[in-house]
């Protein structure tokens, strides 16, 4: 299975380059504001709750998607580089799909 993480700063067309992408590979995009998005009405992102949901939902989603019989997944993410946590995050994704 592949799986293409799409890393850059906020509105620098990360989804819009998924987009393309998901077209071109046949490849199905999970954008980051999906999750963030269908938290937001009830915590903001930038809670502990919030964030703490996003990650849950997320892992589910990696989960399903790890263990199905898909091509493959492009994931897109705001990577803080400074933030050691993050990295070990985007290596413990990729891990589930190199499993």
């Amino acid at each position: 299975m592949k799986l293409v993480i799409i890393v850059g700063p906020h509105a620098v067309g990360k989804m819009t380059l998924g987009q393309e992408l998901e077209k071109r590979t046949g490849l199905k995009l999970f954008h980051n504001h999906m999750t963030i998005d269908a938290v937001a009405p009830f915590f903001s992102y930038s809670t502990p709750e919030g964030r703490g949901l996003v990650h849950n939902i997320r892992n589910l989603f990696f989960e399903a998607f790890a263990s199905s019989d898909a091509a493959g997944y492009i994931f897109t993410f705001v990577w803080a580089f400074s933030e050691p946590s993050e990295k070990a995050y985007i290596e413990g994704v990729a891990k589930r799909f190199e499993d």
